[in-house]
């Protein structure tokens, strides 16, 4: 902190140095106009307050267009949330509907006493998909069966 606070004395006693030692000297200037003889300290002086003011024009228009965006951003952050729900809920919706279909799917295929063409009519359009599924696992599931009991007869002959 002591460092710095010296570090700008010595510069600002250099930048007085420099002044003092032009203000003797002049030279014209063009600013959309000529101006005749004009001091060079004032020149170093237009010419620090043009970069001053330059600077802020920069810096105003940095931060509003980092505004706009953060704005572009949180509005497409808040879009794919909002597609996100809604796809959660059509998901939600479909998992509800399937499920729908297989309960409707079991029930037919329990109910045995009724004739298959009626019940097949009464069903829905997966019933007879998910009936065709069940019977395949269920002879898979015969066919393990057998092929583990075999399995264990010729484990114990051996």
């Amino acid at each position: 902190m002591i460092l710095t606070m010296i570090i700008t004395i010595a510069v600002a006693v250099l930048l007085a140095v420099f002044i003092g030692k032009n203000l003797a000297y002049s030279t014209s200037l063009w600013l959309f106009k000529d101006f005749g003889e004009t001091n060079v300290a004032v020149i170093v002086l237009i010419a620090f307050a043009a970069g001053i003011v330059f600077a802020l024009l920069c810096i105003l228009l940095g931060k509003i267009a980092k505004e706009t965006r953060d704005a572009e951003k949180a509005k497409a952050v808040k879009e794919s949330k909002d597609e996100k729900d809604v796809k959660a809920v059509k998901e939600a919706k479909a998992a509800k509907e399937s499920k729908k279909a297989a309960d409707t799917a079991a029930a037919s295929t329990a109910n045995t006493s009724e004739p298959a063409k009626n019940s097949s009519e009464k069903s829905s359009p997966f019933s007879k998909l998910f009936s065709i599924l069940d019977t395949k696992d269920e002879k898979k599931l015969v066919l393990k069966e057998k092929t583990e009991a075999e399995g264990k007869k010729e484990d114990k002959n051996v």
